[in-house]
């Protein structure tokens, strides 16, 4: 399901203990940048980028994980 406001990162159920997170869009550029904290639950909002394909960039001690998420409003 493309997302409209917000996108819901939930941590509880992570392998890795995730240090901060990006929200970029397919020329790289970052939309949004914030540390995890601990958090259980990050919320980014998406309420005003573009419709398009981004790219959820989460950072660990071990490397990264990215996952492509669409916004549709």
């Amino acid at each position: 399901n493309p997302a409209t406001d917000v996108i819901n990162i939930d941590f509880n159920n992570a392998e890795s203990t995730f240090t901060s997170i990006q929200l970029v869009d397919m020329q790289g550029k970052v939309i949004f940048t914030s540390p995890v904290h601990n958090r259980s639950v990050m919320t980014i909002p998406v309420d005003q980028v573009t419709n398009g394909i981004y790219a959820v960039r989460m950072q660990s001690e071990n490397g990264f994980a990215v996952q492509q998420i669409a916004v549709h409003k």
